[in-house]
């Protein structure tokens, strides 16, 4: 049977997977990148620009506390195996594992773009589009999956997957005031393509006998272009297959947002020295005909994780697959309503500082303290930054930061003759990868490159 909850998660993971934002933060100090303004309205580039089409600005990141090593293990015979495999202890797997593991996920993709000096100032044109996705997934479900039955009971709170999708049209512009201030704002016309959340807030498992009876509070909800409905059919053995359908391809969520930033130079006081503060998404989607599913109220019983035939799997994916299935029963929803509902954008707060070095004013150092907050899970970062201007035409930036996911490594490269430019950044990548190019220590990528002609 194709149970609801099952369909909705598995969509839910498809809109996560394929677009994986953050703007690029290794550009923030950077003089010469038509990128910078994207944390802060008020950071001004040195030159006007028009984006060479659909190549402006492209930044793609996943950053999670987990890698591949966490989940499969070698086997005697050298091939692969899952946690859920005898061969691996409870205590092996499980101690790897944190409280809260987290998996975030990012697009910026700029399909148009356009800047120019105007009003006294610097004035903005693009359009974007943007993606997000985060998954929180506690310890106790994986605790739950590895050891079942060991124990008599299990609670889980706070396992939440969700994802975004929306192309914006925005506008902006800065001005200096009195040689030491700029401030800068940009608005932004939203249309939302895709909303995904699921939310198990509470689950309780007690064991009778061989069976788990499952008090669960959790919800899910799903918007989709021009809307989703969901088809009921039954099946030959008589039970029910669920499919969702799209009610047209034509975006019926539309929404606003504004961003806005200032920087303050201390030259008299302390020359060289600049800092800067900015807020981006502070804005909204109203997304029309929304559906969302709520939990069958009560207690129902549920067979728990089945053993897997190890000698008959013929892959990884395999063992995978029956996990998903079996996980799919502890979810059991009822009929879907349909509303509208008005969910907030996923602001961005960047506070950052920079000096020149007084010794060779084309150096400077600078921190850069990042918050994207998220109903899921916030993501917080704190960088310094080493950056390089050796020629008007060439900039370069190296940091190392901090954040919820560990120690970050990032660079930024920036060329920028007459008629062309051309940068290369990444915020942090994970050295160690599989053969397929899997990160394996700690999943955590991100790449970022652009085109444009400037004037």
């Amino acid at each position: 049977m194709k149970k609801l909850s099952t369909l909705i998660v598995m969509l839910t993971a498809t809109v996560v997977l394929p677009l994986s934002a953050q703007s690029l933060r290794s550009a923030y100090f950077m003089d010469g990148s038509f990128q910078r303004s994207m944390l802060n309205p008020a950071l001004q580039p040195d030159k006007g620009y028009v984006a060479f089409p659909l190549l402006s600005g492209l930044t793609f990141d996943v950053n999670s506390n987990l890698g591949l090593a966490n989940f499969l293990y070698p086997t005697s015979d050298g091939r692969l195996t899952t946690f859920m495999n005898g061969s691996v202890s409870a205590s092996e797997f499980l101690g790897g594992l944190s409280d809260a593991n987290a998996l975030s996920q990012g697009l910026d993709w700029q399909l148009f773009g356009l800047g120019f000096k105007m009003l006294g100032g610097y004035s903005t044109l693009s359009i974007n589009l943007h993606e997000e996705a985060m998954a929180n997934v506690p310890y106790d479900v994986f605790r739950f999956m590895k050891e079942g039955f060991q124990n008599s009971s299990y609670n889980i709170n706070n396992l939440s997957v969700g994802a975004q999708a929306y192309a914006s049209v925005e506008v902006g512009h800065s001005m200096n005031i009195l040689d030491v201030l700029s401030v800068g704002a940009r608005v932004k016309f939203l249309m939302g393509i895709a909303n995904a959340n699921f939310n198990l807030e509470n689950i309780n498992l007690s064991m009778t006998e061989d069976r788990w009876m499952v008090n669960a509070q959790s919800q899910m909800q799903l918007a989709l272009l021009g809307g989703v409905t969901v088809d009921e059919k039954t099946n030959p053995d008589g039970g029910t297959d669920y499919s969702l359908a799209l009610d047209g391809y034509m975006p019926k969520s539309y929404g606003a947002a504004i961003d806005l930033g200032a920087a303050f130079n201390f030259d008299g006081i302390v020359d060289g020295f600049t800092v800067s503060a900015g807020i981006t998404n502070l804005g909204f989607i109203g997304w029309k005909n929304m559906m969302s599913v709520s939990p069958i109220s009560g207690s129902f019983s549920y067979d728990g994780m089945g053993e897997i035939d190890y000698g008959n799997m013929e892959s990884v994916s395999d063992e995978v697959e029956q996990m998903g299935d079996d996980l799919s029963g502890l979810l059991s929803f009822g009929d879907a309503d349909y509303a509208k509902k008005t969910m907030a954008v996923a602001p961005t707060i960047a506070l950052g500082a920079e000096y020149a070095m007084p010794f060779y004013d084309k150096l400077t150092a600078g921190l850069l303290f990042s918050s994207h907050v998220s109903k899921i899970k916030s993501y917080n970062d704190l960088r310094l930054y080493a950056n390089l201007s050796p020629v008007g035409f060439f900039q370069m930036s190296a940091n190392v930061g901090v954040s919820n996911y560990g120690t970050e490594f990032g660079w930024y490269l920036n060329l920028h003759p007459k008629g062309f430019a051309l940068y290369l950044g990444s915020d942090f990548f994970s050295y160690t990868l599989s053969p397929q190019f899997i990160p394996v220590k700690r999943a955590c990528a991100s790449v970022s490159m652009g085109i444009n002609i400037p004037f």
